[in-house]
């Protein structure tokens, strides 16, 4: 179960990271 955890924090800082760009 704590890779869904690292996953959800992955898909965060993708989010944050596109809307940066």
């Amino acid at each position: 179960m704590s890779g869904f955890s690292e996953r959800l924090l992955k898909l965060e800082a993708d989010k944050k990271a596109g809307k940066k760009k």
